[in-house]
C-alpha cells in the first residue's frame, strides 16, 4: 500500500467516526457548552476541520482552503 493510500483511507475512518459520533445530536447538544473548559462539539468539530485543512495543506505545500476561500473576510475572522 502507498503512504497516500494509508493516510487518505486513516482520514476517512477519522471522518466516519466524528461523523458518527455527531450525526444524531440535536442543535442544542452540538451547540451547548459543557463547562468553562471544554467547547461545544461544534466548536470542536470546527476546530478537527480547520486543523485537517492546515494538514493536507502543508503537506501539499500548498494554501488552505480557508486562506485560498477567503474564509477569513466572509466570517469576519
Amino acid at each position: 500500500m502507498r503512504a497516500q493510500d494509508l493516510i487518505r483511507a486513516q482520514f476517512k475512518q477519522a471522518h466516519s467516526v466524528v461523523e458518527g459520533v455527531i450525526e444524531d445530536c440535536s442543535p442544542e447538544t452540538l451547540t451547548k457548552m459543557v463547562d468553562g473548559n471544554v467547547g461545544s462539539l461544534s466548536a470542536i468539530y470546527a476546530h478537527t476541520v480547520f486543523d485537517e485543512d492546515g494538514w493536507i495543506a502543508g503537506a501539499a505545500a500548498g494554501t488552505t482552503i480557508w486562506e485560498s476561500g477567503g474564509w477569513s473576510a466572509k466570517l469576519g475572522r
